[in-house]
């Protein structure tokens, strides 16, 4: 696993500022122009894709879940691996920002989508620039391949693409 240094030294992000460098990741932040919610009601997930609702500001209720995006872009060169994980403190409070996908591929570039959810007691108002989550890099031990997926160069929340 790479220190935060060296996930800045080998170019995967640039932080906003040097506090964001941590000793095992980099923390990110939430970007201020993407925020969008599940239209309520029933998606058969096999064959629709599902509707979502921009959002001017992010307050998360209890139960609520929502698409955002962080405010850095990662680039995860073909040897590496990421991993996207949720700060302490925000965990404590009750907020998922990764719920199931927080898995980065080789060679995937883009802005990483976040599925929130508020599992406390709480709501939540989460403010763009704030810290929402961290990046944490290792080198494979060998490459067979690269991302060339679907959601390869998000400049911001990607929705679930099914097809």
């Amino acid at each position: 696993m790479l220190s935060g240094q060296q996930i800045v030294e080998e170019g995967i992000v640039a932080p906003r500022e040097p506090a964001a460098i941590q000793p095992a990741s980099v923390d990110l932040t939430l970007s201020d122009d993407w925020f969008y919610r599940l239209r309520p009601g029933r998606v058969n997930i096999a064959r629709e894709r599902p509707e979502y609702e921009w959002q001017p500001s992010l307050a998360l209720e209890p139960g609520e879940f929502a698409l955002a995006a962080t405010e850095e872009w990662v680039d995860i060169p073909p040897e590496f691996v990421g991993r996207v994980e949720g700060k302490s403190t925000l965990a404590r409070m009750g907020l998922i920002d990764h719920t199931t996908a927080g898995f980065i591929d080789p060679g995937f570039h883009g802005k990483i989508t976040l599925e929130l959810c508020n599992v406390g007691p709480c709501s939540l108002v989460l403010e763009p620039g704030m810290y929402i989550c961290q990046l944490s890099v290792a080198r494979m031990e060998r490459v067979d391949g690269v991302y060339k997926g679907k959601y390869q160069g998000a400049r911001g929340v990607e929705g679930a693409k099914l097809a």
